[in-house]
């Protein structure tokens, strides 16, 4: 039987305003994150490499923490449904190639993801062998 993420109960309004009680609550539900704190958060779209244009449904999220110097980077993302599903039900079975999947909300036919960051990503259109 495949893994299947639960489902948050975080709201995905609060998520995307940005209210750091939202995103304190997200944290916490990951083990040992019980006492983490977000003071703050920052979001800034991701520009493509030659910074021409931003794509448009990725976004970078700084999260400043209590007690912490430097914030953590997160990825947040409006997607489709078949992403949000293989979020939910295979990503923790490909660890080593799939980011960590912090929150998977679907509305409709569209989703919204929160993905830990992937610095050096690189759009499909210039991928090559």
């Amino acid at each position: 039987m495949l893994p299947v993420m639960s489902e948050s109960k975080v709201d995905v309004a609060q998520l995307q305003k940005r209210t750091p009680t939202a995103w304190s609550a997200l944290l916490q539900n990951e083990p040992g994150l019980d006492n983490v704190m977000v003071t703050a958060v920052s979001a800034k779209p991701i520009r493509t490499r030659d910074h021409q244009q931003s794509i448009g449904h990725v976004s970078r999220y700084l999260v400043s923490l209590a007690n912490q110097s430097d914030p953590i980077n997160l990825l947040a993302k409006y997607t489709n449904r078949q992403e949000v599903a293989f979020y939910r039900l295979l990503a923790d079975l490909l660890p080593h190639l799939a980011p960590k999947c912090w929150y998977a909300h679907v509305f409709a036919d569209e989703g919204w993801l929160v993905l830990d960051d992937v610095p050096d990503h690189i759009q499909p259109e210039k991928w090559s062998p």
